[in-house]
């Protein structure tokens, strides 16, 4: 019994690995303790830029960012992606309608994790389609066993 027992528990901590990345729930964890008000999660993956955290100084400096990703040129050539939906997503971050705020994950690369926090509707079709507004875009990095050990964040204008 303890043996079928040590199997499922083991099966189903590899499933779950499987279909999130540990990165995702520890980065909303963070941000949902930074934020004031409860925050939706799209299930939209989309690539985002480190053009706007390589410019900064703290960032450069921190020498937690291997250098090679702060080069915005070889960041887009060698990360970039097309949006997709990821349903792992929406099974683990069920999507109420609390607010009209809404969180958006990148891939993870490396120790690093990009995100914006966006206003309005998510749009689930036209993935591609343009937003427009105020995002807050973080940076966020992690150690080796998936904590943030520090955040950056940046305002952006989509216009």
């Amino acid at each position: 019994m303890k043996l079928i027992l040590a199997l499922l528990l083991c099966t189903s901590n590899w499933l779950y690995s499987q279909t999130i990345d540990a990165k995702y729930i520890k980065a909303y964890n963070y941000i949902d303790s930074l934020e004031k008000e409860k925050i939706n999660v799209s299930p939209v993956i989309r690539y985002l830029s480190i053009s706007s955290f390589s410019r900064q100084d703290e960032v450069k400096n921190s020498h937690l960012i291997s250098p090679d990703l702060l080069n915005k040129n070889s960041f887009y050539n060698n990360h970039y992606f097309q949006p997709y939906i990821d349903s792992s997503i929406s099974q683990v971050f069920k999507f109420e309608n609390r607010t009209d705020k809404y969180l958006m994950f990148s891939k993870p690369i490396g120790n690093i994790l990009l995100l914006e926090i966006r206003r309005g509707p998510i749009k689930l079709s036209n993935l591609n389609g343009p937003y427009m507004g105020i995002a807050s875009e973080y940076l966020l990095i992690f150690d080796n066993e998936n904590n943030v050990i520090k955040c950056f964040t940046e305002k952006i204008i989509y216009n």
